[in-house]
């Protein structure tokens, strides 16, 4: 699911107030537009004690933007602003407040200063927003706010740390620019973080809604800063099911695409041969969507004949964009199932699971580059220069650092085709790719991928970081959790024929034992030395 993360858009922030930022009144229409696109909105709102150590007035001879040392960390020393309970610190009066569903306070804390939204600025304390988002299946959140080169960008680098897949807003937001370029140092700095860039025509479409459609023969752009969807499948001269409304209904929440080639006039039977200008145009521009397109979603309708359909299924069955509905009843279903299994393309047996299944996948990232060949569970990419992996119909990994109450490491061991070898490793699995789950926050999967391969069940997993796993091969991006409050309610082992060994073993002694274990043959996965230093630097 999408949230739209609205950043401390309050009085005080405001033309007029104790630390205006320039322009800030002018997002709000903007803003409330905006949440009319989104199922769930948030709010932050900086909520700090009369005496907060951010404040200059706090400290007897230093003046209004010092920096100085604040318990350890950078502080650059602001005037008195959000105060709680006074107007200064409530939400600016025009914005809508009837979307939002909760306000996260932030800088509650005397000796500290928040700018994310997620945590104080030494993230020694979360404000709760993160794991409040999670709970609620949250997986692509969209901030904007106040301002663009603290608060916001703060918020925006610690979502994106947190595994959510991460948007700023930029014509939503306004900036401080203590120094002249600081907004624009900002946004470079969310960019090489991989927050994508976005204006709010980005986003909205008439209505508010976020989805867009294209209908042949409207023009089509080079390329789309959304993501793609071809709505190929039954039209039989118009005589089958409207199915491309439902899709369409369906899919008007997300950031969106949908390329429709069901016109509304649809050309006669007789009409369809090359010298005819309107089929020509039609067919080419049916062709140009399924090359821009960056998936395909193909229903075969129960009472449809849909020949061109299963022209196209043939085209791009190899491409890596597929996903197919195909009823039991279809006339060809034996070939459309052949042909899915022999080049693994995702096949559902109606059209509600063809929606679910493209909107997970829309959920995920957008491949940028050319696929050259894709797999059940990988696709080859090629961009630029550059070749590397991307998984399928998944959405992230999930790494576990698990200690048990007495003090030990719960390690796993098997073999590893690609290296042929037996390896030590943490517990860990895929995100998003397996049926049921597609729906799983990133801690479910991580607590049900520990159960799976170490027979531990946690009661609490905390995210300590996130990354890509090899940067120079794969686009995967892999969180690395911390289990505890553990409790054994089976032996482990994983799944069907993963044969895993589970090793519990003590803290004070993993060094040694590792060591042992690699002058067996036996590869030790260097991620486990990861896993212990964020350990110790959160015990």
């Amino acid at each position: 699911m999408k949230c739209l993360i609205l950043v401390d858009i309050q009085n005080d922030f405001l033309p007029g107030g104790a630390l205006a930022v320039p322009e800030g009144d002018k997002i709000i229409p903007l803003v409330n537009q905006l949440q009319a696109a989104f199922p769930l909105v948030v709010a932050t709102q900086d909520w700090h004690p009369p005496n907060h150590g951010s404040f200059a007035a706090s400290h007897p001879g230093k003046k209004e933007f010092d920096a100085i040392d604040l318990n350890g960390l950078p502080q650059t020393l602001w005037p008195v602003h959000c105060v709680q309970i006074t107007d200064g610190a409530k939400l600016a009066p025009g914005l809508q407040r009837d979307r939002i569903a909760r306000v996260f306070p932030k800088g509650t804390d005397i000796g500290i200063d928040s700018y994310s939204g997620l945590f104080d600025n030494g993230h020694r304390k979360s404000t709760g927003l993160g794991e409040w988002l999670k709970s609620q299946g949250v997986t692509e959140v969209f901030v904007c706010g106040l301002a663009t080169d603290y608060c916001v960008k703060f918020t925006a680098l610690d979502a994106a740390h947190m595994g959510f897949k991460t948007h700023f807003i930029a014509d939503a937001s306004r900036g401080v620019n203590l120094q002249p370029d600081d907004v624009t140092k900002a946004i470079q700095e969310m960019k090489r973080a991989g927050i994508t860039i976005l204006q709010s025509e980005d986003l909205l479409q008439p209505g508010g809604k976020l989805s867009r459609v294209i209908t042949a023969p409207e023009p089509l752009p080079a390329r789309f800063k959304q993501t793609a969807v071809f709505l190929a499948g039954s039209i039989d001269d118009g005589a089958a099911e409207h199915w491309q409304d439902v899709v369409i209904a369906a899919c008007e929440p997300d950031s969106v695409v949908l390329l429709n080639p069901r016109r509304e006039k649809w050309l006669a039977a007789t009409d369809h041969h090359s010298r005819n200008p309107a089929f020509r145009e039609q067919v080419e521009w049916e062709l140009q969507a399924l090359e821009l397109a960056d998936i395909v979603a193909m229903y075969f309708a129960p009472e449809s004949r849909a020949p061109i359909s299963l022209l196209e299924l043939g085209l791009w069955a190899r491409s890596g964009k597929l996903i197919v509905a195909c009823p039991d009843t279809f006339w060809r279903k034996g070939n459309v199932e052949l042909v899915c299994q022999r080049y693994h393309v995702p096949l559902v047996s109606d059209l509600e699971q063809l929606i679910r299944a493209v909107r997970t996948r829309v959920a995920g990232p957008k491949p940028p580059g050319q696929i050259l060949y894709t797999s059940k569970f990988l696709a080859l990419i090629k961009e630029g220069h550059w070749e590397y992996v991307d998984r399928v119909n998944a959405t992230g990994a999930a790494l576990i650092i698990a200690l048990t109450a007495e003090q030990k490491i719960l390690l796993v061991e098997q073999f590893r085709i690609p290296v042929h070898a037996r390896t030590i490793e943490l517990p860990a699995g895929i995100i998003g790719d397996e049926p049921g789950y597609s729906e799983e926050s990133q801690a479910e999967a991580a607590r049900r991928e520990l159960l799976e391969e170490t027979g531990y069940d946690a009661a609490r997993m905390d995210a300590l970081t996130n990354g890509p796993s090899c940067s120079g091969i794969t686009s995967e991006r892999v969180t690395l959790f911390r289990a505890t409050e553990l409790r054994q309610t089976g032996r482990g082992g994983g799944v069907e024929n993963e044969d895993i060994t589970v090793h519990e073993v003590p803290l004070a002694e993993i060094g040694p034992w590792l060591e042992a274990k690699g002058k067996t043959g036996v590869l030790i996965d260097p991620k486990i030395y990861t896993g212990l230093f964020f350990l110790g630097q959160k015990q």
